[in-house]
């Protein structure tokens, strides 16, 4: 490939096994219960940063700006001064990516969705599935205000046709059409009004199939 690293991630991302899904039929359920021969996709969460950006992007508001810091001043000066703890994640629209961290304050959306180690190196990162993570999608402002957002780009560009309006939330979130059984619990539960298609997508924004890749 000369070199090129683009030559190789094309190859990996076309190749069979990068595009395969994470569906499986009951024979390679049998023959490779743990995937070890790659009959599938297996199934992982979206890092923190991933699942940050992922909520940003649906409304647009992500800042792609490539480069720069977030934050002035340089050295070790006053380093536990305020000035220099971690940027609160909701203080920017930048990517997870540049945000300002202390080793010793991490911002807890990071910590609680298993952020990498800040003071030893390492070849991977822990994953946990706790309590605490649901309910941070359940009743975090950040979320709620995201999922209020989404709630405007779908009424825009679905109209106000309940079932254009699910449809086009699940094709947004997961890249799929809901089936009849999803599509008849969401109209059920958006019935109540129009307040209940925040707190609707809200809970589509707090499920695994939106938290992780497939």
């Amino acid at each position: 490939m000369g070199g090129s690293v683009k030559r190789m991630h094309r190859l990996i991302m076309l190749s069979d096994a990068y595009r395969m899904s994470g569906d499986a039929t009951d024979s390679q359920l049998e023959k490779d219960p743990d995937n070890r021969l790659l009959t599938r996709f297996a199934m992982r969460r979206k890092t923190v940063e991933e699942i940050r950006d992922s909520l940003l992007q649906l409304d647009g508001s992500l800042d792609l700006t490539i480069g720069g810091a977030l934050t002035s001043g340089t050295g070790t000066d006053n380093e536990f001064s305020d000035a220099r703890k971690s940027m609160h994640p909701d203080n920017t629209k930048r990517r997870t990516l540049y945000l300002q961290l202390r080793r010793s304050n991490l911002a807890t959306l990071l910590s609680l969705f298993d952020f990498g180690d800040a003071t030893t190196s390492g070849e991977n990162r822990e994953q946990t599935n706790v309590a605490p993570q649901a309910l941070y999608m359940m009743n975090s402002k950040f979320v709620a205000e995201q999922a209020r957002a989404l709630d405007e780009r779908i009424r825009k560009e679905a109209g106000t046709d309940a079932r254009a309006k699910i449809d086009r939330a699940y094709r947004l979130l997961f890249a799929r059409s809901p089936d009849p059984e999803e599509v008849k619990i969401g109209l059920e539960y958006v019935a109540s009004g129009t307040k209940a298609w925040p707190r609707y997508l809200q809970a589509l924004l707090g499920s695994g199939e939106f938290s992780s890749v497939n």
